[in-house]
Order: C-alpha cells, then sequence, then structure tokens
C-alpha cells in the first residue's frame, strides 16, 4: 500500500483532495497488476486513515463527494479518471 502512495500519489495541502472511488480504484488497478488482492473499500479506507490522510464526507474542491484530504494522484497516470467517475 505505501508504494502505491509513493509511486501513484502526492502529498497535499488540507484544501485538495480526491474521492474514495476515484483513489480506490487507482488502489485497486494497482494491486491487480502487481498480482495482489485490493480487499475491500472499507480496507482502503482504514489504510488510508493508517497512512494518516483524513476522511471527509464533502472534499473541499468537490462538495458533492466524500473522499480524503491532502492528497492528489500524479499527473501522468490522470486517464483513470474517467473510469472511476
Amino acid at each position: 500500500f505505501a508504494q502505491w502512495l509513493d509511486e501513484d500519489t502526492e502529498k497535499k495541502s488540507g484544501r485538495v483532495g480526491e474521492p474514495t472511488k476515484f483513489l480506490y480504484a487507482r488502489w485497486k488497478s494497482f494491486a491487480e497488476t502487481a498480482g495482489d488482492s485490493p480487499g475491500t473499500q472499507k480496507s482502503f479506507r482504514d489504510s488510508m486513515r493508517q497512512h494518516g490522510y483524513v476522511y471527509v464526507k464533502h472534499l473541499p474542491n468537490n462538495h458533492d463527494k466524500s473522499g480524503f484530504v491532502g492528497i492528489s494522484v500524479k499527473a501522468q497516470q490522470d486517464n483513470f479518471r474517467a473510469y472511476a467517475e
């Protein structure tokens, strides 16, 4: 999980965040490509919290979605966004 965070995401200020479904889709793709089980969305949320990210019901940059603040995905793989949303 930590490898995915390092390779696919960046820490940001608390005013930036990503929807949980979007992050989970990215994590799931990474895990499955590596031959690992991605687990459930609940276990994903727990792992995100264990790594210091805060879950919010309304993202600062997208009030209609829940997700995690202080994180963004790296730009070079932004093509997954349409799939996740």
